[in-house]
């Protein structure tokens, strides 16, 4: 079966009665153990336990397919239920997975942790598909779970947040669950017994910065001049192994697809109205994710064509546009 996001923190702290094998999935491999954690600790208290919790790779499984459903059917010797992990699972470990799930023996749990998996993944599909096995998607924190995620790990300290404080961590955090709440357990070693809230002074002195960084936030800081923001990006990128050349690429392909702009010298010698201010490319953020739409210059001098065809004197010319 295929659970909701909105229904994932709910079923990893208390799965289903029935289900006997679930795959925890997605980029944010943080919040995949987390997950993974939060599902097997619904078995097992201690994880180290070697009685009851029994770790395998998804290249062992798929090597030795008979080795899943031994583990799965193996009995205590301490008695209670076991917890079998697999780790770093792929298509390769469909095969093992579904014959074990045809005959499912014993009342181990099978937790399958594996990375982004499109909706054609074989094994996605197979845990979708089961009556008995779930599916679980993790992907990166948006604001909204990322506030949560601040407001609940800070609280286990008896500290709260500051609104600067807030927008600070919401800027810095994100890419990764596990490392958000090590940033944010950094951060309350570092304010100390006995306080009652975080600053952005401290955010600022302590949190390291591990948003995510695109392409596109790189394209918006070098369209509205944000130097500061180029070299933030740029760094970023270069950490996450993206190219020079192909960042370039990136922005140019952008940038070829923008208008002329209207400068002095492609304006009409009477107008004495400055255009740059509106002649701005908006944001991708104010456009919506992902969502590019055609940005078309506002002409605000005083000659502003009333028809569809320019002046000639108003018609910018690419030549006047500085590269």
């Amino acid at each position: 079966m295929k659970i909701p996001a909105g229904r994932a923190v709910g079923f990893c702290r208390k799965p289903q009665a029935g289900v006997v094998a679930v795959l925890v999935y997605g980029p944010d491999r943080g919040l995949v153990q987390e997950r993974a954690e939060s599902l097997a600790r619904t078995v097992v208290d201690d994880l180290r336990d070697p009685f009851r919790v029994s770790e395998l790779t998804g290249k062992t499984v798929a090597g030795d397919p008979a080795l899943l459903a031994d583990e799965a059917a193996a009995q205590a010797l301490t008695g209670g239920r076991r917890v079998v992990r697999v780790r770093d699972a792929g298509n390769d470990a469909a095969n093992a997975a579904a014959a074990w799930l045809e005959v499912a023996a014993g009342d181990s749990l099978v937790v399958v942790e594996a990375g982004e998996l499109g909706p054609s993944s074989r094994l996605r599909k197979l845990f979708e598909a089961a009556d008995n096995a779930a599916a679980v998607a993790c992907y990166a924190d948006d604001a909204a779970s990322l506030e949560g995620v601040i407001d609940e790990s800070l609280a286990g300290y008896g500290l709260r947040a500051t609104p600067g404080a807030r927008s600070a961590l919401l800027a810095r955090l994100g890419s990764d669950r596990k490392l958000s709440r090590a940033e944010i357990d950094k951060l309350a070693l570092y304010v100390g017994e006995g306080a009652a809230e975080v600053d952005e002074g401290a955010v600022e002195a302590v949190v390291g910065d591990s948003a995510s960084v695109t392409l596109d936030d790189l394209a918006d800081a070098v369209a509205g001049g944000d130097h500061a923001g180029v070299g933030r990006s740029l760094a970023r990128l270069h950490l996450d192994g993206v190219h020079p050349v192909g960042a370039l690429r990136g922005i140019s392909s952008d940038c070829i697809g923008l208008p002329p702009a209207l400068t002095p010298k492609a304006r009409s010698p009477g107008c004495a109205r400055p255009s740059s201010s509106s002649a701005s490319p908006p944001s991708r953020r104010s456009c919506g994710a992902g969502r590019r739409r055609p940005w078309r210059p506002r002409w605000s001098c005083c000659c502003k064509p009333r028809s569809t065809a320019r002046a000639p004197a108003c018609r910018p010319r690419r030549s006047a546009v500085r590269r």
